[in-house]
């Protein structure tokens, strides 16, 4: 365990997030009661307040899991060169890849937390979201509000035990003494990205480039109806947000690939050196592009999502799934324009 500033306060936002969690929990478990039990208008309303009580607690969730991001990436910064071997952030995520003792567990714990952190802010934006729009269409939440309350709270929890767990193991590693980067992964973590390894070389890196942008641009055109839309007509039918939804998930895999694969050698000169990490460093505009790309993305989701409640809860308009795709027009608009200045 390295105790410094950064595993301090990451650790004590985890700790604050584990309280919320519970709380967020236990209040959505007490609404999901009175909303299965209701059975007159009374009991309704009784459900209605319950479920709205712990509004509080779930946006400290949603500000904290986005507080945790940067902090997350300050402490695997902040362990580079404290051991052998690891010469960037990516070396710092195998470190216990190989070992016997608790150490063992670092790399999956790493994994999961890189999992449940963009999950957990899709959830507590989905539940904000949720929340404006069943607050429009009273007495017509049913069980919805609760549900995503309590899958919120589990999120949550599991997130932060699984963050203090991570900072609390000593990291040791006795394996990993050379190239970080430059070292062959295990079977474990070369599974998720080994079909795609195939496909770039047999496709070709520049025809992997205009796929992703092509699968960008289809994104976007697939918003534009979303966001231009009338608020007063109905939300857009589930349909079309799957198509825009699939435009997303392509255009994100194709991101995440073409980073590793085709930037980050280029940005470092070093064929075999690929860290997407170590690509947020050298650029001027890499970690603001990152970020207003996961913006873009998850609230794209969110508003896809949005728009499903909507139809579900029979509210009239679409006032808030619009501004949902706009923001994520914005935020896409926004990644692409700082992109383009880092390859200027």
């Amino acid at each position: 365990m390295l105790i410094n500033a950064p595993s301090i306060v990451a650790g004590g936002l985890a700790l604050l997030q584990c309280v919320l969690a519970i709380t967020v929990s236990v209040h959505a478990v007490g609404a999901l009661r009175l909303a299965t039990r209701a059975r007159n208008a009374e009991e309704r309303d009784a459900a209605e307040t319950a479920r709205l009580r712990p509004v509080v607690a779930a946006v400290g969730v949603l500000v904290v899991a986005a507080a945790s991001w940067p902090l997350l990436i300050a402490v695997l910064d902040s362990h580079v060169g404290e051991w052998p071997g690891t010469i960037c952030i990516q070396g710092v995520t195998r470190i216990g890849e190989r070992s016997l003792g608790s150490a063992r567990f670092l790399p999956l714990l790493l994994d999961t937390i890189l999992v449940t952190k963009p999950l957990l802010l899709l959830a507590a934006a989905a539940w904000v979201a949720a929340h404006a729009i069943l607050r429009r269409a009273p007495g017509r939440s049913g069980t919805l509000g609760p549900w995503l309350l309590l899958g919120l709270g589990t999120l949550a929890a599991v997130d932060a035990v699984a963050e203090l767990t991570y900072l609390v193991i000593p990291k040791e590693d006795d394996i990993l003494a050379t190239g970080c980067c430059l070292v062959a992964p295990s079977a474990f973590r070369r599974a998720g990205s080994s079909w795609l390894e195939s496909v770039i070389p047999t496709f070709g890196a520049e025809n992997a480039v205009v796929a992703m942008i092509v699968a960008g641009s289809l994104l976007v055109a697939a918003l534009v109806p979303a966001a231009c839309r009338r608020s007063s007509l109905p939300p857009l039918p589930g349909g079309v947000w799957a198509g825009v939804l699939g435009a997303g998930a392509l255009f994100a895999i194709l991101a995440q690939h073409v980073t590793i694969a085709v930037v980050s050698p280029a940005v470092h000169g070093i064929a075999s050196h690929r860290c997407g990490w170590c690509v947020l460093e050298r650029t001027t505009f890499g970690g603001l592009a990152l970020a207003a790309l996961a913006v873009g993305l998850g609230t794209t989701v969110v508003a896809a999502f949005a728009a499903r409640t909507e139809r579900y809860s029979g509210v009239a308009d679409s006032k808030t799934s619009r501004r949902l795709a706009r923001f994520a027009l914005t935020g896409l608009m926004v990644a692409a324009v700082l992109a383009a200045l880092d390859v200027i």
